[in-house]
C-alpha cells in the first residue's frame, strides 16, 4: 500500500504543475507515458495524463494493480477531447500490461469516473455525470488473474 501511495503524491505532484523532474521518477513518467500512447490512439490530441486510482486485487494484494486515469486535451471542447482509461498495472507500478477500456467523457469537464472490485472475479467500471448523474456507465469486466 505504501508503493500506491507514494506513486499517487507524485502524479498529485506533476498534477499541481510541479517540476516532474524535480518530483517524479524516471519510472512514474514511463508508465505516464505509456498511458499516453494509449489515449492517443482515441484522440491524437491528448496533451496531459493524470493517474485518478490505483487499486488492489484484494485476494493477491501487491501482484497486479488495477489504474484510473484520466487523458485531456489542451483545449477541451467535446466528450473525445476528455478521455478515461482503465489500465492492468504490473506489481511494481511501472508498465501498462492491459487495457481493459478507453471510454469518452459523458460530460465535458464534469465527469465522474470510479473502480472498484465488487468481487475477486470482477473489476467494475462506474461513470456519470458530476454534477446531475447523466450519463451513465456501468461496465463489468472479467479481472485479470
Amino acid at each position: 500500500m505504501r508503493i500506491v501511495r507514494t506513486l499517487a503524491a507524485g502524479l498529485i505532484l506533476i498534477v499541481l504543475g510541479v517540476s516532474p523532474a524535480a518530483s517524479a521518477s524516471p519510472a512514474t513518467l514511463a508508465l505516464l507515458a505509456q498511458m499516453h500512447r494509449v489515449f492517443e490512439r482515441t484522440n491524437p490530441l491528448i496533451a496531459q495524463v493524470h493517474v485518478l486510482d490505483v487499486i488492489d486485487d484484494a485476494t493477491r494484494p501487491g501482484h497486479l494493480y488495477a489504474a484510473l486515469a484520466t487523458g485531456v486535451t489542451r483545449a477541451p471542447s467535446s466528450g473525445k477531447d476528455e478521455l478515461f482509461g482503465v489500465f492492468v498495472l504490473d506489481s511494481t507500478l511501472t508498465r501498462v500490461m492491459k487495457t481493459i477500456e478507453v471510454l469518452p467523457s459523458g460530460k465535458l469537464l464534469d465527469y465522474y469516473v470510479c473502480i472498484s472490485f465488487p468481487c475477486a472475479d470482477t473489476l467494475l467500471v462506474r461513470g456519470y455525470g458530476a454534477s446531475d448523474h447523466g450519463a451513465p456507465v456501468y461496465h463489468r469486466h472479467a479481472w485479470a488473474r
